[in-house]
């Protein structure tokens, strides 16, 4: 929804417009749509006439927030580690040598995890 901006007229305009945009839309002409919003794990949607309040109910502290940070980090590299592509074109010394390098790197992302909890 970028009538005038970011898409070319004719390219792309078409797939905005119709009944369903137009019903999900502020100000449908000026490409403005509305706002949806998670609440309770349930999604809102948010019309032209409703007060919009975008505080957050929580604002974490910046330590903490970068302490988790690379805890979650930790934890997303570990987890990657189960879909590295086959193996089977890899001689038996490069899947060896392969397999080490994962071992060490979940064991360094776990000791950095215990390191980084205990700073919380």
């Amino acid at each position: 929804m970028y009538p005038g901006g970011l898409i070319r007229e004719g390219d792309t305009t078409s797939y905005y417009d119709s009944d369903y945009v137009r019903t999900h839309s502020m100000c449908h002409a000026k490409g403005v749509g509305n706002i949806f919003i998670e609440k309770a794990r349930t999604l809102s949607e948010y019309g032209t006439s409703d007060l919009i309040n975008l505080t957050p109910s929580h604002i974490y502290e910046n330590r903490k927030l970068f302490v988790q940070t690379v805890i979650n980090t930790c934890l997303w590299q570990i987890w990657l580690v189960d879909f590295h592509p086959s193996l089977d074109r890899l001689s038996r010394e490069q899947k060896k040598g392969l397999s080490q390098n994962l071992r060490q790197g979940i064991q360094i992302n776990k000791m950095l995890i215990n390191y980084h909890k205990k700073l919380l």
